[in-house]
């Protein structure tokens, strides 16, 4: 499967930050970017001695932004998103095309999408 990442959260994101602007920036014209890091996703088995073990979806994204009165030596501003894992058998991940997994992504981006907007303020301080 592609990234859900680029597609769905990233949008989503990008349009909180605009109505977070909106509503708090006061016309304030940031210098240093907002970045929407790198994000992984991964599904792990619990158990390898297992027929039916069970496999846990997992994924992480990173904010991260300079400060707007930094120099070329300050360091990032970071947040980090990593909801609970997901766990479900191997059979039902892969059941109807991997259904399961389309809905827990985005559920589990969501929640990340949450976090963004609620982080906005330690990341945009001017």
């Amino acid at each position: 499967m592609k990234n859900p990442t680029l597609d769905y959260f990233a949008p989503k994101a990008n349009q909180a930050l605009r109505v977070w602007l909106d509503s708090q920036g006061a016309g304030y014209a940031y210098q240093q970017p907002l970045n929407i890091g790198y994000s992984t996703w991964s599904l792990i088995y619990k158990n390898l001695n297992s027929s039916d073990s069970l496999h846990q979806l997992k994924y992480k994204v990173f904010f991260y932004k300079k400060p707007e009165k930094g120099s070329i030596f300050s360091g990032f501003i970071k947040q980090a998103c990593s909801p609970a894992p997901v766990e479900a058998n191997l059979a039902d991940w892969r059941n109807d095309h991997y259904a399961k997994v389309k809905v827990e992504t985005q559920r589990l981006m969501d929640q990340c999408l949450h976090q963004f907007e609620q982080q906005l303020p330690i990341l945009l301080k001017k």
